[in-house]
């Protein structure tokens, strides 16, 4: 199903949510700011600096009604746009997809054994623009590719379908897992798929921030109010789908959630262990 609709005086309307002003103009807007094409897009930042809002959803909706040009990008604060001529090269890719609903940047496939397998994007991650590295599951990617979800960090979504089927702020009632609901709901309500574009963006990272102890004691290294969100998600799609595959991990939908974190927990802290012994042993031939 394609959406139809009379061509616009622009083309993106870009939404950031941002809580950190230094973060926002560092990273974030420089691209917006070097770009003067008027006939492109335009932005709209939400300040979010007073926690007027409570999930991405509700701030989204707060500046929806002033987006009218045909796709509406939603971006991290994060993240910069890698191209000078981004935008452009976008939205030619998106003139080519078909039967599309969400285009991101980072997504995962159901094929593979793990995270890193099923893997898909260009990104590239760090703690400043400087210092740059791949993401630690990339999985190059040269054309544009469908995935099963895609990444929160940015994504697009035709302004038209989003009227049509709006996001689930019950379901998605915090900050996390929008764009995978979003990509899951357009399938199973409209069999609409979702695509990873092959486009270079820089995404500022600094890695886990919890210690082992407390990672041990919350059964995961992510905020309660993922895990909250998560469970909520695997039940809804529980009908359409058997498994749900994000870019933190793979969940069955038909198992409880804390059994799934014990389990991951465990796995995880074995592997680790496994990658130091033979460290330790790859280390002690090496003196030998």
């Amino acid at each position: 199903m394609d959406i139809e609709e009379q061509p616009l005086e622009y083309s993106f309307d870009i939404v950031c949510v941002y809580n950190n002003k230094q973060v926002l103009d560092d990273v974030f807007l420089p691209y917006y700011i070097n770009n003067k094409n008027d006939a492109l897009f335009r932005l709209h930042p939400v300040d979010n600096r007073q926690n007027i809002f409570e999930s991405a959803v509700e701030a989204f909706n707060s500046v929806l009604p002033e987006c009218l040009g045909k796709w509406i990008l939603f971006s991290h604060q994060d993240v910069a746009l890698l191209s000078e001529h981004w935008l452009e090269q976008c939205a030619d890719m998106l003139y080519t997809l078909s039967n599309w609903a969400v285009a991101g940047v980072a997504g995962m496939v159901p094929e593979g054994e793990t995270n890193e397998q099923r893997g898909r994007s260009v990104v590239r991650t760090g703690v400043s623009l400087e210092v740059q590295e791949w993401w630690p599951w990339g999985n190059e990617i040269t054309a544009s590719t469908k995935v099963q979800t895609v990444d929160e960090l940015l994504f697009i979504i035709p302004r038209a379908l989003l009227q049509q089927l709006p996001f689930d702020g019950s379901t998605c009632d915090s900050w996390h897992l929008y764009a995978v609901d979003y990509s899951l709901s357009a399938k199973e309500a409209l069999g609409l798929d979702t695509y990873v574009l092959p486009l270079l963006v820089y995404h500022q990272s600094s890695g886990i921030r919890k210690k082992r102890l407390q990672i041990v004691l919350s059964l995961g290294p992510l905020p309660h109010s993922y895990y909250k969100t998560l469970r909520k998600v695997l039940i809804k799609h529980r009908s359409a789908y058997k498994f749900i595959f994000t870019t933190c991990s793979h969940w069955h939908t038909g198992c409880p959630l804390v059994f799934q974190r014990i389990w991951k927990l465990t796995v995880g802290f074995y592997e680790l262990i496994l990658r130091k012994f033979r460290h330790m042993f790859s280390s002690a031939k090496t003196i030998q």
